[in-house]
């Protein structure tokens, strides 16, 4: 009997044993960051489109006068705080109760949208990255400036093969760059119990585009809403340099086509993201991002030239005396 018991104590801590060496062997190094994408503080850097059943006007009485469709850009607008609202009124409730932090201090502004349907169906609304803004009161005229992602890159970006040349060479397109291995999206909705679905769209490095499903919007007031990045979205090669970073290029809801057409609004904020810059050491791993290195060296080799020209003037002139 008592050798049963034993044998049974024996089983339990051997499989006690080997799971957790399994979970040892799974556990990989981390290095975990969460930052701002957008804040939507700046007027101008999203536009806003709806699919092709928006109604023509916000009020159907207005429809008899003048049955010409109104444009995209009266149906959303941004709004701050200050006279006439304050921020308790209008900010989400984890912006309100942070403001002595630095960094959500400045989250001062939200993107309001209003929607209205003549048919129900699958109706949308798409809210995409200007980074080409031309408006003067909004400060510097792109997104983009040097390597920073956005305005919040210095946040995350601490290891120079993070900032490699999808930062450096930014093309001038409608999108915004996540650095790092990205786990997850999240943003701050205002809903009214209608039955939106949320999505983000973001691209990998080889241009297939990515459709992030983070739930419906079916609920009263603020809510924080989040959508994880799938493994199999591709973030990292094996080549060299190794990140391959994320274009965020779309916040969309979706309409269920069972639900309501009448009017309703939607207000957006803080839209962030979880983030993992961790990457493997080797030595000459200071040579990953070659394309920094070959840069700097042309601003030196140009530097050097203009030292030696200069050393030859100077001895000519000794020669001639």
């Amino acid at each position: 009997m008592n050798k049963k018991i034993l044998g049974v104590i024996i089983l339990i801590l051997t499989t006690v044993m080997l799971s957790a060496k399994g979970t040892v062997t799974n556990v990989t190094d981390t290095k975990i960051h969460y930052y701002t994408i957008d804040g939507f503080e700046r007027p101008g850097e999203w536009n806003v489109h709806f699919s092709k059943f928006r109604a023509r006007k916000w009020n159907r009485l207005d429809e008899k006068k003048d049955n010409k469709r109104d444009k995209d850009t009266e149906w959303y607008d941004w709004f701050q705080v200050g006279k006439p609202f304050t921020a308790k009124e209008i900010l989400p409730d984890f912006i309100y109760k942070n403001q002595s932090n630095p960094k959500i201090k400045k989250e001062i502004t939200i993107l309001g949208i209003k929607a209205r349907w003549d048919v129900q169906g699958y109706n949308w609304i798409s809210i995409l990255p200007n980074n080409n803004i031309k408006n003067p009161k909004a400060g510097d005229k792109n997104r983009y400036g040097g390597n920073k992602l956005g305005r919040y890159a210095d946040e995350v970006i601490s290891n120079d093969s993070l900032a490699d040349e999808e930062y450096r060479n930014y093309d001038g397109g409608n999108y915004i760059l996540l650095p790092g291995n990205t786990k997850d999206l999240a943003i701050y909705v205002w809903g009214s119990m209608y039955d939106y679905n949320l999505e983000f769209h973001v691209e990998d490095y080889k241009g297939k585009l990515h459709t992030l499903n983070a739930g419906s919007i079916k609920f009263k007031g603020w809510y924080r809403v989040q959508a994880v990045v799938p493994e199999y979205v591709l973030q990292l090669t094996s080549h060299l340099p190794r990140p391959k970073p994320l274009k965020f290029k779309a916040i969309k809801f979706v309409l269920n086509p069972y639900e309501r057409i009448s009017g309703t609004y939607i207000y957006i904020d803080y839209l962030h993201g979880k983030t993992d810059t961790y990457l493997e050491s080797f030595f000459g791993e200071g040579l990953e991002n070659s394309q920094r290195i070959w840069k700097r060296n042309k601003k030196s080799e140009t530097g050097l030239e203009k030292d030696t020209k200069e050393t030859d003037k100077e001895s000519n002139k000794e020669t001639d005396k």
